[in-house]
């Protein structure tokens, strides 16, 4: 009895499947989709492999998505609702244009697209943007194609014959025929100079001076040397400048002599602007711009522990100080002090450290043409930063002291820039992790010619030793 229930519920259980299962294959046809295996039905759930019958695509949908009205061919359903997109675009900018008064006489591409149209007021065929068309009509107005729109424009700007030929007649021009019209040359007589010139209306009535080519440029440089000449020489003379000669204009070059005795040749326009006129005191006050107050610098020294040995050198040179808290000689530049970088190797805390280990380099930048040598100690990451901007290191010279590094080192360019008159090659914006005034041109200072300056100070100083 058993045996018999449980045949009949796997029959039962069989007809059930295999009724889900052509109820599957049903709703996979209708939807267009051809089962890879018709046999292949698991459950509504299960993505069942198939073939799109519209497009021949592969696809897995799943019955209950198609049953709930998703799911099919993607790429049909794609197609489908930018096809559907498509056309509501489509009868949107069609109602658009007929809303301002244009027929379509082509298939609508896209809103920056210039569509030919037929303009129904004037009959004739244009071009137009939908944008242009909808923002004439999110203020209210109906466009115009662009004949029409320049029909518009030329009755707002037309005028009246004898309105025209009084305004010419206040513009100092006799009319010689009768008026073309604002945009058309009009033959008239100069009453200034009696020259028959032809000026467009337009510029006759616009701010212009009106005058005509032959007497404008007179008038003009006449107006000019009237209205300066006087004012020129005391503009001149007010900012320190003799003139020597007769006024050229604002924009020549005037010979003066400027209130230090030299002779110059300024402009009136960069004096009036402000831009000096001598180029020697130009440089004299920028260079003591730079130098600064002598006295305001010792005192910044003394502020900062160190007393000067020597008078002030400038910012940016070494100055022979005294540290007073550690007694040592030493030789900072007053742009680092102020910059709170210490000035003392010894009882600075921070950068190279002279009592451990150093060890001088020299690197080659082949992109720059550029050589380089300095110190650095033996556990700081230098070398590798310069090496990840393209240097390359070309030897190091390790030493057990860093203070003999820095006497090498400052040897060696004591002798490029003393004996050789060598200058810094590259500048801070090429050199981010800094020692950019520690760099020379290759051309004039090869890595191999550096290398042996470096070996042979080391050798002079193991021979001293």
């Amino acid at each position: 009895m058993t045996s018999a229930n449980t045949r009949a519920a796997v029959a039962r259980q069989a007809s059930t499947l295999a009724s889900r299962a052509a109820e599957a294959l049903a709703d996979m046809l209708k939807a267009r989709q051809m089962p890879k295996d018709p046999q292949g039905y698991q459950s509504t759930g299960v993505p069942w492999p198939a073939t799109c019958m519209d497009c021949g695509r592969d696809t897995a949908p799943q019955v209950n998505s198609l049953r709930n009205g998703q799911g099919g061919c993607r790429f049909c359903g794609n197609e489908r609702r930018v096809a559907a997109l498509r056309m509501a675009a489509t009868a949107l900018a069609e109602k658009d244009a007929r809303r301002s008064g244009f027929v379509p006489l082509e298939a609508f591409q896209h809103t920056k697209h210039r569509w030919r149209l037929l303009h129904v007021a004037c009959a004739r065929e244009t071009r137009m943007r939908v944008n242009d068309i909808r923002n004439a009509l999110a203020k209210g107005n109906v466009r115009e194609c662009w004949e029409c729109r320049n029909e518009t424009i030329g009755r707002k700007r037309s005028f009246e014959e004898a309105e025209a030929v009084a305004i010419a007649l206040r513009r100092n021009k006799r009319p010689l025929v009768p008026y073309p019209g604002a945009n058309e040359p009009w033959k008239c007589e100069c009453l200034d100079c009696g020259a028959v010139v032809y000026p467009r209306f337009g510029k006759l009535n616009s701010r212009d001076t009106g005058n005509c080519s032959n007497c404008g440029p007179v008038a003009a440089a006449a107006k000019q040397l009237a209205d300066n000449g006087g004012q020129a020489a005391a503009d001149m003379l007010a900012a320190g400048f003799e003139p020597l000669e007769d006024y050229p204009g604002t924009s020549r070059p005037w010979k003066s002599r400027h209130l230090c005795g030299r002779e110059v040749r300024p402009r009136l326009s960069n004096i009036r602007a402000g831009t000096g006129g001598c180029r020697e005191c130009g440089f004299e006050a920028t260079a003591a711009k730079l130098f600064g107050d002598p006295a305001v610098a010792v005192a910044d020294m003394r502020a900062a522990g160190f007393e000067p040995l020597e008078d002030y050198p400038g910012v940016v040179h070494p100055w022979r100080c005294v540290h007073l808290r550690c007694e040592r000689e030493v030789s900072p530049r007053l742009n680092s002090i102020r910059n709170g970088q210490g000035g003392c190797r010894e009882c600075f805390p921070g950068g190279f450290q002279h009592g451990k280990p150093g060890l001088v380099y020299v690197l080659m930048h082949y992109a720059f043409g550029a050589v380089k040598v300095g110190i650095t100690g033996t556990a700081t990451s230098r070398l590798a930063d310069f090496r990840s901007i393209g240097w390359t290191v070309v030897r190091t010279y390790p030493f057990e002291v860093g203070g003999e590094a820095y006497g090498v080192e400052q040897s060696v360019h004591a002798h490029l820039r003393d004996d050789r008159g060598l200058i810094p090659f590259l500048t801070a914006e090429q050199m981010p992790y800094g020692g950019w005034t520690e760099t020379y041109d290759a051309r004039l200072v090869s890595a191999l010619e550096l290398m042996s300056i470096v070996e042979a100070e080391i050798g002079e100083r193991v021979a001293v030793a």
